[in-house]
């Protein structure tokens, strides 16, 4: 899937030192609210590892994880995964991010754009969900652009790195 200069892919092994870095350069801004990601890509060795799981756990269609290249440089600009799916309904929830050196350049609306479209309409899902933190103003902008809409808040959903346990908003989009 391309928009502009840009190509969202689906993550592969061979991709693991540069996703390694895109987390190390990006560490402190996901550390609160991708504590998952960050927790588990300590070092290079770590984060094949952790690569390694996410592309087999894409075989077995229970995660799909994905990347954003510059298609000029390569360079890895975002990334973005459709994680705890429920095939019986079918729904899952997006998680993504862009490159502190990148936004506001309308990456992380694209990306959700074509991610979404694609679930929902070629693979059919009936719903797709966002847990943002209600500070995140910059992620909650780019959901509202594509049309996710606020279904409420979840009260004590999530833990931060600092062990503080926080209220999220739930955004929704269906296919229908």
């Amino acid at each position: 899937m391309r928009f502009a200069n840009y190509e969202v892919r689906c993550l592969k092994k061979s991709d693991a030192a540069c996703y390694f870095k895109l987390i190390q350069d990006n560490t402190q801004q996901l550390e609160n609210f991708l504590a998952g990601i960050v927790s588990k890509t300590r070092t290079l060795t770590d984060t094949e590892t952790f690569v390694g799981n996410l592309v087999q756990n894409e075989v077995e269609k229970t995660h799909f994880p994905y990347i954003v290249a510059d298609t000029g440089s390569q360079k890895l600009v975002g990334y973005i995964e459709v994680k705890n799916i429920d095939w019986n309904i079918p729904k899952g929830e997006i998680g993504y991010f862009v490159d502190k050196d990148h936004t506001g350049n309308g990456i992380g609306t694209q990306m959700l754009q074509l991610i979404a479209d694609h679930f929902l309409v070629e693979l059919r899902f009936r719903k797709l969900l966002l847990r943002i933190h209600e500070e995140n103003h910059s992620s909650r902008k780019v959901a509202e652009k594509n049309d996710f809409k606020v279904e409420g808040t979840i009260r004590n959903d999530y833990k931060t790195r600092s062990s503080q346990v926080v209220d999220m908003l739930y955004y929704g989009k269906t296919g229908d």
